[in-house]
C-alpha cells in the first residue's frame, strides 16, 4: 500500500507542498498514522506522541500517560467512515415509497439503509460525484394498512374502510460506492 500511495504524494523531502497538494496527499490515507509516516518517514512516531502531548492551553480528550506506545487514533477514523459514502439510517413514509395515494400506514415510517455521507470530500469535482448503491436487498416489513374498500359503492352505501396486516418490501442499500463522471466506482 505504501508504495501506491508514494507516487501520489511528495515525501517531506521534496519541495514543500501547496495546501491544495497536501489536501490531496491527505484524502489518499485511512489513518493518522499512515499519513504521517508517508510525510514524515524518519520522525512519524514523534510526531504521533506529540499528538498525545499535554500542553499548557490543550488537553487532548485522548490523552493518557500510559498510550504512549500505543497507537490509537481510532477516534479520528471514526469520524472519517461515519461522513464517507456509507449505508446509513434513513426513515422513508411508506406512503411516498410504495407510491400508494389511496391507503394509509401504520407505522407511517420505517427505518430503511440507504447509501449517504459524501465522496471523497474537497478532492477535486467532489461535489460531481454520488454516493450510490453497490449492493441491494429487499427486506420484509409487516405493517397495518387501512384503505377503503374495493367494492361497487351506491349513494346510500358509505365507503367501508378497512384495517389489514400487509407485507411491504422495501429496498435496504447493503453496500455503498462512490460513482463519479471522471472515474470508476471505487
Amino acid at each position: 500500500m505504501e508504495d501506491s500511495l508514494s507516487v501520489l504524494a511528495p515525501a517531506v523531502t521534496d519541495v514543500p507542498l501547496t495546501a491544495a497538494a497536501l489536501d490531496q496527499t491527505i484524502a489518499a490515507f485511512n489513518t493518522v498514522e499512515q499519513l504521517l509516516r508517508h510525510l514524515n518517514p524518519d520522525s512519524w512516531r514523534q510526531d504521533l506522541d506529540n499528538l498525545y502531548r499535554e500542553t499548557a492551553m490543550f488537553r487532548p480528550r485522548t490523552y493518557q500517560h500510559s498510550r504512549q506506545n500505543k497507537i490509537e487514533l481510532d477516534r479520528l477514523y471514526d469520524d472519517v467512515k461515519r461522513y464517507s459514502c456509507t449505508p446509513r439510517n434513513y426513515s422513508v413514509n411508506l406512503r411516498e415509497e410504495l407510491r400508494a395515494t389511496n391507503a394509509v400506514f401504520f407505522p407511517r415510517c420505517l427505518l430503511v439503509q440507504r447509501c449517504g455521507g459524501n465522496c471523497a470530500c474537497g478532492t477535486d469535482n467532489w461535489n460531481s460525484c454520488t454516493c450510490s448503491p453497490a449492493k441491494t436487498s429487499d427486506k420484509l416489513h409487516e405493517v397495518l394498512k387501512y384503505a377503503p374498500e374495493v367494492g361497487g359503492y351506491s349513494r346510500r352505501q358509505t365507503a367501508r374502510v378497512s384495517w389489514a396486516l400487509e407485507e411491504v418490501h422495501l429496498t435496504h442499500h447493503e453496500r455503498c460506492d462512490c460513482v463519479c463522471p471522471s472515474r470508476p466506482p471505487r
